[in-house]
């Protein structure tokens, strides 16, 4: 068996241990809710060059709280990007098929008050990453490589269930779909 078998057996099973122990108290779910949300948003931010703290991130998706010395915009990202996670949470509950139509929105919202011009649209311009030997496909590329990944999802409903959204997300972030309302295209 290989390394990767060995690590999804183990996901099952430890999946299938947590099963048995039953449900969570709701205020340890609530804590983690809260903790998943301040740590995905302020790492997810930090990555585009948002420069809130932890503690930051937290006062402002907590407490509503504006940081002297921050800009609008990293104020706007960190409440942005927490809203589209609670939009991703509806979809999920509410069983809605994952589209682009939807990926679009999510990238509509993470945008909102930042960049309405590029919000929800995928790149229109290059896409560079430098110091990386992978070259993102040209934006005139975009659709099409969209388009298959779509199919490839569809016909991939028999992949272990972590599988299936680590190839997916790993697909969206090779693509680079979308700028993030920078002056200049995304120089990663």
């Amino acid at each position: 068996m290989n390394a990767k078998n060995d690590l999804l057996d183990k996901a099952t099973l430890l999946k299938e241990q947590l099963n048995k122990m039953g449900p969570l108290p709701n205020e340890v779910v609530k804590d983690l809710k809260e903790d998943f949300y301040i740590k995905n948003t302020y790492h997810s931010n930090a990555i585009e060059g948002n420069t809130l703290t932890l503690y930051e991130t937290k006062a402002v998706l907590e407490y509503d709280i504006t940081i002297h010395g921050k800009t609008f915009r990293e104020h706007a990202e960190a409440n942005n990007h927490k809203e589209a996670i609670e939009y991703v949470e509806e979809l999920i509950n509410d069983d809605t098929p994952l589209d682009q139509r939807t990926i679009k929105d999510i990238h509509a919202i993470v945008l909102q008050g930042i960049d309405r011009s590029i919000a929800g649209k995928y790149r229109n311009t290059p896409a560079l990453i430098t110091g990386a030997n992978h070259t993102p496909p040209s934006h005139e590329k975009i659709q099409d490589c969209m388009d298959n990944m779509m199919d490839w999802y569809e016909n991939s409903r028999n992949l272990h269930p972590v599988e299936n959204p680590v190839y997916y997300i790993q697909n969206l972030l090779i693509f680079i779909l979308f700028l993030m309302g920078m002056e200049e295209p995304p120089d990663y």
